[in-house]
């Protein structure tokens, strides 16, 4: 018998899953991808390299997006079939791979999660920090020092 922790564990990742396919709207990308790979196979779709360079760039972008999402839906799916196994079994000893498989699972979510957070169009550039200690004496100069140091 599996652990109920591990069983909320992986319902709380199910649920986080479910609810970052509907936060990355992924059906609109799966039917964008469709409409963009349906364009490249028309007759004159080479005719303008650099239009067709960039439909195949945003097919790229959205097909790892899905790609992404498939890749933890069918390591939740995975893992929910081993549970069951071990249940059904009554196997404890898988306990702990299953624990490993979830961790995996959870750190591709978070993943998922930030690579969502940091793909503004403007995220990927570099950015410049400039500290100043304003007038605050020689404790706010310290202070700013420090923190050009960390």
């Amino acid at each position: 018998m599996i652990s109920t922790d591990i069983k909320a564990r992986m319902n709380a990742e199910r649920q986080k899953l479910l609810a970052l396919k509907d936060y990355l709207a992924l059906e609109k990308k799966q039917e964008e991808a469709g409409s963009l790979e349906a364009k490249t196979t028309d007759a004159g779709f080479w005719n303008d390299n650099a239009a067709a360079q960039k439909v195949i760039q945003r097919l790229n972008v959205l097909k790892e997006w899905i790609d992404a999402w498939s890749a933890l839906d069918a390591r939740a799916k995975d893992i929910e079939g081993l549970i069951e196994l071990a249940d059904e079994a009554n196997d404890v000893s898988i306990e702990a791979e299953i624990g490993a498989d979830l961790k995996k699972l959870e750190s591709g979510i978070e993943r998922l999660e930030l690579k969502n957070m940091l793909s503004g169009p403007d995220d990927e550039k570099g950015a410049m920090l400039v500290i100043h200690s304003g007038a605050g004496g020689t404790e706010a100069q310290d202070w700013a020092e420090m923190l050009l140091r960390m």
